[in-house]
């Protein structure tokens, strides 16, 4: 293989991991979303996090875009979709700069979080 084709195999091409977690949150515990490893969210990376409360008779679901601002140092989500932001419904927010789950209600729920990854290797990258 030429170094040509080498460095584009190698590098052409962002890669892409998913991962599932299960989380317990409420509307007072909020729990920071973190990696497949429990490490901190890469600030390189675009996420999209597709959410769902278990165990509920709610329909639940939302869908966020997260990603770093380079600009204003601070992490940033869009929501997709929403099923609702009531109740137990789960929702996505950053507080103090960090990405956190919670939902609207005082009973603690399980939510599962099933997180794609775009490593794009690029702090300047944004979600389109």
């Amino acid at each position: 293989m030429s170094l040509i084709g080498l460095l584009i195999c190698q590098y052409g091409t962002a890669q892409t991991t998913t991962f599932i977690k299960n989380i317990q949150a409420n509307n007072t515990t909020l729990v920071e979303l973190t990696d497949a490893s429990g490490q901190a969210l890469k600030k390189e990376a675009l996420y999209r996090i597709k959410l769902s409360v278990l165990s509920t008779g709610t329909r639940t679901g939302a869908e966020y875009l997260t990603w770093y601002n380079s600009l204003n140092s601070v992490w940033t989500l869009r929501m997709v979709s929403s099923a609702g932001q009531v109740s137990n419904h789960p929702i996505l927010v950053i507080e103090d700069n960090i990405v956190k789950v919670k939902t609207n209600h005082t009973n603690m729920y399980t939510i599962r979080a099933f997180v794609e990854t775009y490593d794009a290797a690029n702090i300047n990258s944004l979600p389109h």
